[in-house]
């Protein structure tokens, strides 16, 4: 069986988490080695897409829930959302969480679809645009 790891959030605050799940403060490498990711929508989502991890993510408003949807849709399948955390039953989450789960073949194709859709530079792309401006401004 797999061991389940959450990630600490970088806000600190303590998780309330059942003792099976070990604690773990937040690092890239556990996203390059998780067999399936569990977030909510933001940066996290991006960074499982360049390592290739199937990720679900849930949204804690109806305003990132569409953002998810539209990541969701161009990602052709590589990550998958749950919808918005406040209307979500437990059941119903437990239920994708277990069918991802049981399911090897669906996560390798969610994989599979992830390779390539990220090259891990939008920061040096940003930088560039950024000292672009500024240098055509003076």
């Amino acid at each position: 069986t797999r061991e389940w790891i959450a990630l600490r959030p970088a806000h600190g605050r303590p998780l309330l988490l059942p003792s099976w799940i070990r604690e773990e403060p937040f690092a890239r490498h556990w996203l390059a080695e998780a067999a399936m990711l569990v977030t909510t929508w933001g940066v996290t989502c991006y960074e499982a897409l360049f390592w290739g991890t199937p990720a679900l993510m849930l949204s804690q408003t109806a305003a990132t829930a569409q953002d998810a949807l539209r990541l969701a849709e161009a990602s052709h399948g590589a990550v998958l959302t749950g919808g918005v955390l406040e209307t979500l039953l437990p059941q119903v989450l437990r239920r994708i969480v277990e069918d991802l789960c049981q399911n090897p073949a669906r996560r390798q194709l969610m994989h599979d679809a992830s390779i390539g859709l990220l090259d891990g530079q939008g920061a040096v792309r940003a930088a560039h645009a950024i000292l672009t401006l500024t240098t055509e401004t003076k």
